[in-house]
């Protein structure tokens, strides 16, 4: 039913209620999370880690940031939507480095500090991955060897 088919009062108390409900809310606001409240404070508090670089296949740089975590046993790679770049990931790689999750943050061929625009059409093979993911697992072993 549209709304320019009301009876003009009906459709008048349906604004004012709209407007009073915008005005003065319609509820209390709940309490914060303390453990959301505080895994937040930690994550504004952080910086965006420095891009790191490495060498394509057909020698463009293609950079990454890294999320370390104290003894991780795990890896996440966390590859950006189409028109953004590492930076959107960091509250991800963060939240996972804080549950103990290493996470390396891509920036795709022509986003961010990987190579100029224009060669965003060519896409990351799963290949070229191997090297920062390889160096990784390796510094992740590495950790977990160490401490045994």
């Amino acid at each position: 039913m549209s709304l320019l088919l009301l009876p003009p009062f009906l459709m008048a108390a349906t604004l004012l209620l709209l407007a009073a409900a915008i005005a003065f809310g319609t509820r209390k606001r709940p309490p914060p999370l303390p453990t959301l409240t505080h895994s937040l404070e930690r994550l504004a508090a952080m910086r965006f880690p420095a891009a790191h670089r490495f060498a394509a296949r057909d020698g463009v740089e293609l950079a990454y940031r890294e999320y370390p975590a104290a003894g991780a046993s795990q890896i996440a790679v966390l590859v950006h939507g189409s028109i953004h770049d590492s930076r959107t990931m960091h509250s991800v790689g963060a939240l996972l480095a804080m549950q103990g999750v290493a996470a390396y943050a891509l920036d795709v061929r022509g986003h961010g500090g990987s190579g100029r625009r224009g060669l965003a059409g060519r896409h990351v093979a799963p290949t070229e991955l191997a090297r920062p993911i390889a160096a990784a697992e390796a510094t992740v072993g590495a950790a977990m060897f160490s401490r045994s």
